[in-house]
C-alpha cells in the first residue's frame, strides 16, 4: 500500500508519487504494489482530499514487461500525463500526471542496468547483445598488466651497463703496476629514445575496431554513429519502435556502419513480437469489457507495428480501438 509514512525497508527501492499541488503538497506515496488506486475515498491506497477528484478516480498498474501504466477509472475530470489528456498512458520517471486538479510528480529509482549501459557508453565501445559486463573488467586488466611489463623493459635497458667503456687497459711494460681507467657514467636513455611499443587490445572484436576506423571528420558518419547512439539507448529500454526509427536514420546518413544494420533487425524482431503480445493482451481485455485497457493495448501495438504501416493488424486494431470507444461513450450515457 502507498504511503506518506516511513516504511521498514528502504523508501528509495520503490517508484513514488510526489504531491505538487492542493491540499498535503509535499507528500510521497512509495508504491510497493502492482496495482495502486488514486481517489478521494478512504479504501484508496493514495488518498487525494480534493473535489475535483473523484471518489475511485485513478489506477496505476506495474505490467510484466516493468512498465507503469496510469488509467482514468471513468473519473468525472479525467487524468492528465504532462498536460496532455488520456485514457491511458506509460508513465516513466518525472512525469507530471494530474488527478483532477491535482498535481503529482511520478519518480522511478534508478536502475542498475543504466550504470551499466553507462560504463559501456563511456568506454566508446558499442555492447552488444549478450556481452558481459567482466569483459570490460578483463580489459583494464590486461591494459594494466601490458604496462607494468612496458615499464620493467625501459628499468632493464636503464640499468644495464655499458662494458665497452669501463675496461681495464692492460699497461705496454708488463713489470709496471697496472692502472685502472674508468670512464664516464654512461647517459641513460631517455623515454623517447626507445622505440614505442604498441599496446595491443586482445578483447577487441572486428566491429569495434571498424568502428574505431571511421573517419569522424566526416559529418555524416558523426551524424550517423549519434544516431546509432541513441538508438542503442531506446533499444536496451525497450523502446523498440524509436530504436527502428534511429538505426534507420544511422543507416541512411552511413550504409557502411558496421552494427547499425544488425541492431535494426534485432529492433524489428523484438518490435514484432512485443505487438503480438500487445494484440493478445487487447482482445483479452476488450472481451472482458475492460475497454480502456484494450485501448490501450491497441495503441501500443500500432505504435510497435508503425514501421509497417500496410500491416493489416494495425487497421484491425483501430476497429477495436473506435469499438471500445463507442462502448465507453454508451456506458457514460446509459449507465
Amino acid at each position: 500500500m502507498g504511503s506518506a509514512v516511513e516504511k521498514n525497508q528502504e523508501p528509495s527501492l520503490y517508484p513514488s508519487l510526489e504531491q505538487l499541488s492542493g491540499a498535503g503538497r509535499g507528500r510521497v506515496f512509495y508504491l510497493d504494489q502492482s496495482r495502486i488506486t488514486i481517489g478521494r475515498a478512504e479504501t484508496n491506497h493514495v488518498v487525494v482530499v480534493d473535489d475535483s477528484v473523484s471518489r475511485e478516480h485513478a489506477v496505476i498498474e506495474k505490467g510484466d514487461d516493468g512498465a507503469f501504466v496510469v488509467f482514468d477509472n471513468q473519473s468525472r475530470n479525467g487524468i492528465l500525463v504532462n498536460g496532455k489528456k488520456v485514457e491511458a498512458s506509460v508513465i516513466e520517471s518525472n512525469d507530471q500526471v494530474s488527478i483532477g486538479t491535482v498535481l503529482f510528480r511520478f519518480l522511478v529509482p534508478s536502475e542498475k542496468f543504466e550504470s551499466e549501459s553507462g560504463a559501456a557508453e563511456s568506454s566508446g565501445a558499442p555492447m552488444l547483445p549478450g556481452k558481459k559486463k567482466f569483459q570490460l573488467n578483463r580489459r583494464v586488466l590486461l591494459y594494466g598488466g601490458a604496462g607494468l611489463v612496458l615499464a620493467a623493459v625501459l628499468l632493464m635497458d636503464k640499468g644495464t651497463p655499458q662494458q665497452s667503456d669501463a675496461k681495464k687497459t692492460k699497461p705496454e711494460d708488463p713489470n709496471a703496476n697496472p692502472t685502472v681507467v674508468v670512464s664516464e657514467a654512461p647517459t641513460p636513455p631517455k623515454m623517447t629514445d626507445s622505440p614505442k611499443q604498441e599496446v595491443i587490445d586482445l578483447t577487441k572484436n572486428p566491429v569495434e575496431s571498424s568502428l574505431e576506423q571511421l573517419s569522424q571528420n566526416d559529418i555524416s558518419v558523426a551524424d550517423s554513429e549519434t544516431h546509432f547512439r541513441r538508438g542503442q539507448r531506446e533499444y536496451f529500454n525497450k523502446n523498440y519502435h524509436r530504436a527502428i526509427n534511429s538505426f534507420e536514420l544511422a543507416l541512411s546518413l552511413n550504409r557502411n556502419h558496421p552494427v547499425a544494420g544488425y541492431y535494426l533487425k534485432a529492433a524489428i524482431h523484438e518490435a514484432e513480437e512485443e505487438a503480438k503480445k500487445n494484440y493478445e493482451m487487447g482482445m483479452k481485455y476488450f472481451e472482458s469489457l475492460q475497454y480502456q485497457r484494450a485501448i490501450y493495448h491497441f495503441q501500443q501495438t500500432q505504435n510497435l507495428l508503425s514501421h509497417r504501416p500496410q500491416d493489416p493488424v494495425i487497421s484491425k486494431a483501430e476497429e477495436y480501438i473506435r469499438l471500445s470507444r463507442q462502448r465507453l461513450q454508451a456506458a457514460e450515457m446509459f449507465p
